[in-house]
C-alpha cells in the first residue's frame, strides 16, 4: 500500500470516529512533518470542521479579587482559580467569594486534579463535594500521566466536571505510546472529550522543540478523531505555536486573557490577536460562551 492509499484509508476511518492500530500510528508517524501535518489538518477538518474555538478566561490573582475584578470578567468565557490555598477552609473560602463575586453566568473552574490530589488537606470525594457545594463548576484539567481515569470518575461523580486531559511533564519518548495511552485512558473514562497534548511544564533543561511539540499535536488528532477538541493553551505557547498547532490539527485555543493594555488600541487585545491567527490559518475563530 503507497502513503497516498494509507492515508486515504486512515482518513476514511476518521471520519468515522474510529482509533488507529499501533501499527498505523507508527506508519504515520513517520511521515516528514510537513506530510503530517497535511494529513492531520485534513482529518480536523473533516471530522471537526474548519472552526475554532476560542475560551477567555479570566484568571483569579493569587493576591484575591479586588476593585477591577468586574472589568477582568467583561467578555469573559469563563473564570478560573489557578492557585490553591494552604487549607481546606481556605480553599473553599476563596471558591465562595469569587463565585458571588462573579456574574451568575459565568462559570467559576479551579485547579487541577493533581494540584488537588497533592494538596495536603484534600482527602478525595468529601472535599470534592464541598467544592461543588461552594460553586465551583468543574476541575480545569487532569494530567494523564498522573492521575487515573478512577480519579477523574470520582470528580464527576462528587458533581463537578472535567475540562480536559492534559500532560505534566513533555512526552519525550515515543508518540505512538501516548496516544495507545489517551485511547485506554478515554476507554476507561470517557467523559472528557478534549486533549491539551502539549505540557504544562518544561524542563529548562531539556526543552521540546517546535517540531516536537507539532507532531504531537498532529499524531493526537489523527490517532484521536473520537476527541470534542484538541486543545492548545494560548497563554503559555503564544501565538506562534499556537497558529501553526492550527494546522497540524488543534481546534480550541484555551487561556486567551480578558486582560489588555488599553495604550495599544482595540486591534492589538488578545482576541483580535487570537482572530488574526486563527483566520491566517485558514481557519474561523468561534468563541465558546456555554458554561462548559
Amino acid at each position: 500500500m503507497t502513503r497516498t492509499d494509507l492515508d486515504g484509508e486512515l482518513l476514511s476511518r476518521a471520519r468515522q470516529g474510529h482509533g488507529l492500530s499501533a501499527d498505523d500510528l507508527h506508519r504515520i508517524d513517520q511521515h516528514n512533518v510537513l506530510s503530517l501535518g497535511m494529513l492531520a489538518d485534513e482529518v480536523r477538518r473533516s471530522v471537526r470542521g474548519p472552526s475554532v474555538t476560542v475560551r477567555r478566561v479570566a484568571t483569579v490573582p493569587s493576591a484575591g479579587i479586588g476593585a477591577e475584578w468586574a472589568r477582568m470578567t467583561e467578555g469573559a468565557d469563563e473564570v478560573r482559580i489557578s492557585h490553591i490555598p494552604d487549607s481546606r477552609e481556605a480553599t473553599l473560602t476563596l471558591v465562595t467569594t469569587v463565585r458571588a463575586a462573579t456574574p451568575e453566568t459565568l462559570p467559576v473552574w479551579g485547579f487541577s486534579l493533581e494540584q488537588l490530589t497533592r494538596a495536603s488537606w484534600f482527602c478525595g470525594r468529601g472535599d470534592l463535594e464541598a467544592l461543588a457545594a461552594s460553586g465551583l463548576t468543574g476541575v480545569v484539567d487532569a494530567a494523564v500521566d498522573v492521575v487515573s481515569p478512577t480519579q477523574v470518575a470520582e470528580v464527576f461523580e462528587a458533581g463537578l466536571a472535567v475540562g480536559l486531559l492534559s500532560v505534566e511533564q513533555p512526552v519525550m519518548g515515543d508518540r505512538v505510546l501516548f496516544v495507545e495511552g489517551l485511547l485506554r485512558f478515554l476507554a476507561a473514562e470517557s467523559r472528557v472529550r478534549r486533549v491539551a497534548p502539549l505540557p504544562k511544564q518544561v524542563p529548562v533543561a531539556t526543552p521540546t522543540t517546535g517540531y516536537q511539540d507539532v507532531r504531537l499535536v498532529a499524531m493526537t488528532t489523527i490517532g484521536l478523531p473520537m476527541l470534542e477538541h484538541v486543545v492548545v493553551d494560548w497563554l503559555q505557547y503564544g501565538p506562534k505555536l499556537a497558529q501553526v498547532a492550527l494546522t497540524f490539527g488543534a481546534t480550541y485555543l484555551d487561556n486567551v486573557s480578558t486582560v489588555d493594555d488599553p495604550a495599544l488600541g482595540r486591534r492589538r487585545t488578545h482576541l483580535e490577536d487570537v482572530r488574526r491567527n486563527i483566520t491566517a490559518a485558514g481557519l474561523t475563530p468561534a468563541e465558546r460562551t456555554d458554561a462548559a
